[in-house]
Formats: C-alpha cells, structure tokens, sequence
C-alpha cells in the first residue's frame, strides 16, 4: 500500500512537472487534466484543435496552475474545507497573434513576480483585477504565433 501510495504520488509530481497531455494534445487537453485533478471545481473554455509554439503552451498552463493552485491551497489553509464560494474558471482565445488567458479563482494572495517573469520572458504581459473582497481575475497575453 506504501508503494502504492508513493508511486501515485510520484506521477502527480510527475505530471507537475509537464503533463504528458500538454506535450501530446495542447493547451486545451492539458488544462482540461488539470482541472479534473484540481482540489477545487474549474471550468475550461479553451480552443481543442489550436496548437501554439511549445513555450507558450507551457507559460501559458503554468500559469493557470500557479493562480488556481494558490488560490486552492489558500481557501484550505484558512478553513477547514472547500466552501460552496470554491470554484475557478479559465477562458483561452488567441485573436490578432495574441494567446488570452483569463482566469478567475479566490483571490490570491502574495506576490505574482514568478508568473510574471514566466510571461515577461515570451513577451507577455499580465493583469490582476480585484472582482470583490473575495474573487480576482487575472489576465494574461503572450504572443501565439497565428
């Protein structure tokens, strides 16, 4: 059972690292695994068939999974499990050689240095906006290439 137990936790550390689903799929199927192994619910707009240069694929899920993975741990470090307010979403469109990203998630807090150098590194750019005393959206754009 131990083995077992470290195994499985190896792939998801593993999977952490680069899913195999945004090697071989894209953007779309990448976020769409992450969103079924995520703590809280997220919902997925993404383009299926677009496939973009690898780096900004990367980028591009990294980033998603920075801003909901601390929004997710925050919401569990401060009560003692989900609230019914536990939820994300992500919305993907690429329009005049610009890849959108738009996520909304608890919001987050501390510093967002890392995921803007990430998308500074491809040219990109990111925007946070406070929704309410609970919620925030954070938009990103890097270049996609189309």
């Amino acid at each position: 059972a131990e083995v077992s137990a470290a195994l499985a936790e190896l792939r998801n550390v593993a999977r952490g690292l680069y899913p195999r689903e945004l090697a071989d799929e894209g953007l779309a199927a990448g976020l769409e695994t992450f969103a079924e192994s995520s703590p809280i619910p997220i919902s997925v707009t993404a383009p299926i068939a677009q496939r973009y240069a690898q780096p900004i694929e990367a980028a591009a899920y990294f980033a998603v999974a920075h801003c909901i993975g601390r929004s997710a741990s925050f919401g569990r470090s401060v009560g003692s499990g989900r609230s019914a307010g536990d939820r994300a979403s992500v919305q993907v469109t690429c329009d005049d050689g610009r890849l959108s990203i738009q996520i909304e998630a608890n919001q987050l807090h501390g510093r967002l240095v890392d995921l803007e150098d990430r998308v500074g590194a491809l040219a990109g750019t990111v925007r946070a906006d406070l929704i309410d005393d609970a919620r925030t959206r954070i938009h990103l754009e890097l270049p996609c290439g189309s």
